[in-house]
């Protein structure tokens, strides 16, 4: 088995590949950092000597970037997992070249574009790809604009900067709920099965990092402690298991937590919306809706 995992630097990405890593399977690290990229790689071939460790260095902020990463692994040949994982808190006036807030271009953009790509090339070699979405329960009340990606009109429900930035952030998750389920729909009759996962609120990530003070404010609104909470080995294990548990073989379309299937809030599923998100999100990107 050959996987790619996105943000597997750091975090539940880097978790994840370990756990690749360590049961036998091939693992395509893709990352920002060279240097991370190098060290996680070492780390992985040190605990797994018979694997093969590969990296692709890419800003999934900059959507020509994603571009070319998707040419490459294209040209590569097929993968049999895809777990889309990579995600940051950014700021809401930070937004890239087109004026999307930087959250949404990581967190979702990206995404779309890179498993579309990959999904188009090889529809007819079995695989599974992952995407982390939003914690069911928490971000109901997240409405996605499926309209406007540079999210000027959407009231993101706090008076705090940081805390704003966080409802963006789960905004970007509800996407990637949303992309699940549409990419799955779209892939019916094909080879790849396509699920989303909520690796649970974990600690000890990183993704708050650039903006002091968040993870306390964002942790309090759950009622929690960061030493309180499970730390990535734990954020791994529900979508190291979707990617592949027997027991899911041919299922798609799903969204689980805790190993569980979980239902997601009704505006992520409305077929409506999906259809609008998903041509905001062709056009944004230059691929037919």
């Amino acid at each position: 088995m050959k996987a790619l995992i996105t943000g597997a630097t750091s975090g539940i990405g880097e978790a994840l590949a370990q756990r690749f890593a360590s049961d036998g399977h091939d693992v395509v690290l893709v990352g920002r950092s060279a240097d991370r990229l190098a060290a996680t790689a070492a780390k992985l071939q040190s605990i797994a000597p018979t694997v093969h460790i590969t990296t692709e260095q890419a800003d999934l902020g900059d959507l020509e970037q994603v571009r070319v990463l998707a040419d490459r692994l294209v040209a590569q040949g097929a993968l049999d997992v895809v777990i889309s994982n990579a995600a940051l808190i950014a700021p809401v006036d930070q937004r890239d070249a087109a004026g999307v807030p930087l959250t949404i271009a990581v967190n979702y953009v990206a995404p779309y574009l890179l498993l579309r790509r990959l999904a188009e090339a090889f529809p007819q070699h079995a695989a599974r790809y992952v995407v982390l979405g939003a914690e069911p329960a928490g971000s109901a009340n997240l409405v996605v604009d499926v309209d406007d990606l540079t999210y000027q009109n959407v009231d993101l429900l706090f008076p705090d900067d940081d805390l704003r930035a966080f409802a963006l952030y789960g905004h970007s998750k509800n996407m990637d709920v949303m992309l699940a389920v549409g990419l799955a729909e779209r892939l019916a009759g094909t080879a790849i099965t396509v699920n989303g996962a909520h690796p649970g609120i974990i600690g000890g990530t990183g993704i708050m990092g650039g903006i002091d003070g968040l993870a306390e404010k964002a942790l309090a609104m759950f009622g929690a402690a960061e030493h309180e909470i499970p730390g990535a080995e734990d954020g791994a294990d529900t979508p190291y298991w979707a990617a592949t548990a027997p027991e899911l073989e041919g299922v798609t379309g799903r969204y689980f937590a805790n190993r569980n299937e979980v239902e997601t809030a009704p505006h992520t599923t409305a077929p409506e919306r999906l259809a609008r998100l998903w041509a905001t999100t062709a056009q944004r990107v230059g691929l037919p809706a």
